[in-house]
């Protein structure tokens, strides 16, 4: 039995009790088969892995922020997986969602990144011509705005409009993709200007990428140079090796290496962000634009302490109060004399340092400790004590912020190494140890010594 194109949609597929003939609507049926076995493989390890390959290197071919499986945009298939183009059409048909629980997608490096996919098909509609521009994509290797841009963020790279691929390599693997011919780079050239470009090759002023806002380990591309700016240290990453130097001449755009503090590293920060060679010891560095403070409150002091960059938080998360005796928060506000003792040690094997904070009359109210600090091998007993100083008087100042209270109460510290007495006495007298230089990052834990003490 059968029905012709004019019968209506209720008639056709309306159940008996209603009138309706009850027939199945094969493409439905079909994308219910096709989710029902993508279930029974996804529970399966061996065939999970399998399909999950095959969704996240579709979703690398299209190039796209937005999961394909997950979204109401118009879809056009441009891809090269016909199985995957039609499933994925159906589920838009059908408003259909499949949310995986991990999923990578691109993601955005720098303010105002966008993936250049993203944009090219909003304003695009024809399949053939997404098509030979996605094979420009693929042969050049890139993904998103930020890397065909230069340090600025305000220019393409001629490069790129020259169908050559970038010096710096991607970290991602890509499928080999041939050159496409003139007719399409000529294409590709004038849609990239059309819509990103103001003129030439000059990046639209509402589109030039700001400050790098993404972690260490999602760059897009295995860049050279990298700088940290929690501990304003310059990074050199060939291989496997990694060197390191402390960053000096901090100016608006560039940056110098100091050359006599080169150190080996075993890793990166993660805060760590490109910058550009621009001759032996100068960088070009894109400043981190510092973000407006909303009036969200974290909940507890210590989801306040892990907000604060890696090597604050490694200093002064593992602490404890004294549940029965007056809070610290008690003490600021009555303005108590406080009582505080550090100490730092070195064995052959480990590193670290304890303190504590007690009242006038010797009740401890909390207690602390700090991990090893530093490469073991260059670590001794004198910076052990420094950085135990540093922790609780980190601690102390991170307390009062948390609960905005200023601190007013006279406070006494303990330490038993009497050269790092005497060399804070010395940096509190001359800020700029005009008299001799010393290790800067011991310079710079003894100027937040300074600044905590003399608020």
């Amino acid at each position: 039995m059968g029905f012709n194109r004019t019968c209506p949609i209720a008639s056709q597929y309306g159940s008996h009790q209603f009138g309706g003939l009850g027939i199945r609507k094969l493409e439905t049926e079909a994308t219910i088969k096709k989710i029902q076995g993508l279930q029974s493989l996804m529970e399966k390890p061996d065939s999970s892995r399998l399909i999950m390959i095959a969704f996240q290197w579709q979703q690398h071919i299209y190039g796209v922020s937005y999961p394909l499986l997950a979204s109401d945009k118009p879809f056009i298939e441009y891809g090269n997986s016909k199985w995957l183009n039609h499933f994925t059409q159906l589920l838009r048909k059908h408003n259909i969602h499949i949310k995986l629980k991990e999923f990578e997608h691109p993601i955005p490096q720098r303010e105002n990144d966008v993936c250049i996919m993203d944009t090219i098909t909003k304003n695009t509609a024809s399949k053939i011509t997404l098509q030979r521009l996605n094979a420009c994509r693929l042969f050049l290797q890139i993904t998103l705005l930020s890397e065909i841009t230069s340090a600025n963020g305000k220019l393409i790279k001629h490069n790129i409009l020259k169908r050559k691929r970038n010096s710096i390599a991607s970290t991602k693997i890509w499928p080999r993709q041939k050159s496409s011919d003139k007719a399409t780079w000529t294409m590709w050239r004038s849609l990239l200007k059309r819509n990103f470009c103001s003129y030439d090759n000059t990046i639209q002023s509402q589109s030039q990428l700001g400050s790098w806002n993404c972690q260490a380990n999602q760059l897009a591309r295995k860049y050279r140079f990298l700088y940290s700016p929690a501990l304003q240290e310059i990074y050199d990453k060939q291989g496997k090796k990694i060197v390191s130097w402390f960053a000096k001449d901090a100016r608006r755009t560039t940056i110098s290496r100091n050359v006599d503090s080169q150190d080996d590293e075993s890793s990166i920060p993660a805060d760590a962000h490109p910058i550009k060679l621009i001759n032996k010891n100068l960088f070009y560095i894109k400043r981190i634009t510092k973000t407006t403070l909303t009036n969200s409150q974290p909940l507890s002091l210590i989801d306040f302490i892990l907000d604060k960059p890696e090597w604050q938080r490694l200093l002064i998360e593992n602490f404890k109060e004294n549940t029965n005796a007056r809070s610290l928060l008690q003490c600021l506000m009555a303005k108590s004399e406080l009582l505080i003792a550090s100490d730092g040690s070195k064995t052959r094997t480990k590193s670290g340092g304890g303190w504590f904070i007690a009242t006038k009359d010797g009740t401890i109210i909390i207690r602390g400790s700090n991990p090893d600090f530093g490469q073991l091998g260059k670590m001794h007993s004198y910076r052990s004590e420094v950085y135990a100083s540093l922790a609780f008087q980190l601690f102390i100042k991170t307390y009062a912020e948390y609960f905005k209270v200023t601190i007013e109460s006279q406070v006494t510290s303990y330490c038993d190494n009497k050269a790092y007495v005497e060399r804070l006495k010395q940096f509190i007298d001359d800020p700029y140890m005009s008299r001799g230089l010393f290790k800067q990052t011991e310079q710079e834990a003894y100027r937040i010594i300074l600044q905590i003490q003399n608020p």
